[in-house]
């Protein structure tokens, strides 16, 4: 499986646009892609082990569908009625909680044997603007160390502050050649937004995806979270987050924050050029993002 068979599209852009995390807040940097005329490629976390997500991937030992879905979701035309259907979540029943997408993926993936297949499949019949790749063909465990002791499972780690050190089992996870590939021929990738340490790290931690980010030329762009979050990333600040990752090996070139909600903390050691602040939130809660704004600062950093 190669870019040209899966994602011609991609290739043929003038700009060619990775983006980089967990469900919720990387598919708002994928809508605002796909709003902006592109056709990005998401790469995304396969550490979810609560909620639907979670039993299905107890159930059936497959990766966890439901970030995968928010991101294809995000990518649908939003007049769409599979956008509804992929989000639609059953109510008191055997079936409570679980999101239609979540069971529509695993079956895919089930009939497939392949994940891959399941998330391309599913692109294609929604039409999304864009593909959505798991960062691991098998299901990942996060081990965070915190105060000398382990704490397993991302759901676990979401709700813990002081996070030390991230790593995951297995150790070393099966990545389809395809998202290598991906990374090494982007022009811009964009990291989030989304939690530090269980969407954005944990998809970078992995050994050849950190291998590809530190070969690719590409301009690297962090979005930060509109508030410090309550758990993981408790009162950490932007500069917080941005050292966090560069435990890791990333660096980003353009940072994006607005500072309505989280502090920018010392920039002492940073080159502030490199650092722009904006406007992302909604008006009404400036902790949600705002699609059209991120929209417009993801065009003035993008090449």
């Amino acid at each position: 499986m190669i870019l040209e068979d899966v994602a011609p599209q991609f290739l043929h852009s003038s700009s060619r646009i990775v983006a980089i995390g967990g469900g919720h807040g990387l598919g708002v940097t994928l809508d605002a892609l796909a709003r902006g005329g592109h056709f990005p490629i998401g790469i995304v976390s396969v550490a979810d082990d609560g909620g639907s997500s979670g039993r299905l991937r107890e159930a059936f030992g497959q990766i966890p569908p439901g970030d995968l879905r928010r991101c294809i979701s995000a990518l649908v035309p939003s007049d769409s009625l599979w956008r509804e259907l992929l989000e639609f979540r059953f109510g008191e029943s055997e079936l409570r909680g679980h999101a239609l997408g979540n069971l529509i993926f695993t079956a895919l993936a089930t009939l497939n044997q392949d994940p891959m297949i399941a998330a391309l499949e599913l692109a294609r019949l929604t039409h999304a603007a864009g593909r959505i790749f798991p960062a691991s063909l098998d299901p990942i465990t996060l081990v965070g160390e915190f105060q000398g002791k382990q704490i397993l499972g991302q759901a676990r780690l979401s709700n813990t502050a002081g996070i030390q050190e991230l790593h995951h089992l297995p150790n070393n996870p099966r990545v389809a050649p395809v998202v290598v590939e991906a990374i090494e021929r982007a022009t811009t990738i964009v990291l989030g937004p989304g939690s530090i340490y269980t969407s954005v790290i944990a998809v970078c931690q992995i050994h050849e995806i950190r291998e590809a980010l530190s070969r690719s030329k590409a301009r690297l762009v962090y979005v930060a979270n509109l508030a410090s979050q309550v758990g993981e990333a408790q009162n950490m600040t932007v500069v917080d987050h941005i050292r966090a990752i560069g435990r890791y090996g990333v660096t980003p070139d353009v940072v994006l924050y607005d500072d309505r909600s989280i502090e920018l903390g010392d920039i002492q050691m940073m080159d502030p050029t490199n650092l722009v602040r904006a406007s992302l939130g909604c008006r009404d809660d400036t902790r949600i993002h705002d699609v059209s704004r991120l929209q417009k600062y993801l065009e003035a950093v993008i090449v």
